[in-house]
Order: C-alpha cells, then sequence, then structure tokens
C-alpha cells in the first residue's frame, strides 16, 4: 500500500452543511485514511534570498490529509464526491 498527500486548494467558510457533508464523507473513507488532515491557517514561503508571508486568501494551499491507497488511480478515485474539493494536488509519498 502506498501513501498519499493531498493539498487541497481553495477556501470554503465553514457551515454546519459543509461540516456534516465533509464528516460523512471522511467516514465513508475511512479506511483509506492515514491522517485526515487540517486545515491550514496564514503561513510563509521561504527560499534561500527572502520570506513571503501567506494570507489565507494567497495561500496556494488550504489544508491537506494523507492517504493510502494501492496507485495514484486508486488514491484519485477516493477523492470522488469530496464535498471540499475546488481542486487538490495528489502527491505520492516515496518510502525513504
Amino acid at each position: 500500500m502506498k501513501k498519499f498527500v493531498l493539498l487541497y486548494h481553495g477556501h470554503h467558510s465553514p457551515t454546519p452543511e459543509l461540516e456534516a457533508a465533509w464528516n460523512d464523507w471522511i467516514q465513508r473513507r475511512a479506511a483509506s485514511f492515514v491522517d485526515v488532515g487540517n486545515p491550514f491557517g496564514p503561513g510563509r514561503r521561504i527560499t534561500k534570498d527572502r520570506t513571503i508571508e501567506l494570507s489565507l486568501s494567497s495561500n496556494p494551499a488550504s489544508g491537506y490529509s494523507i492517504l493510502k491507497a494501492e496507485h495514484i488511480d486508486a488514491a484519485e478515485q477516493i477523492l470522488e464526491g469530496c464535498p471540499i474539493i475546488d481542486s487538490v494536488t495528489l502527491y505520492e509519498a516515496l518510502p525513504t
């Protein structure tokens, strides 16, 4: 089984309906998640030359999750119906 990191993009204001939809979606896929993850707050992009402050509106990622699947196509299928996706970047986490 491989691990995949999901970086969520886009920001949704939390509402009771959205939280219920998210919790229901996660519950139905709980066996696939290693870490359900968290939303992101403001951050910083740090390079060797400078630091750039990132606000919630400028942040290229709004949260993360880690899941397990046999291959990237299976990981993508797990995301079907996710209620908070504007877009997701999906990375395979390579073993060290």
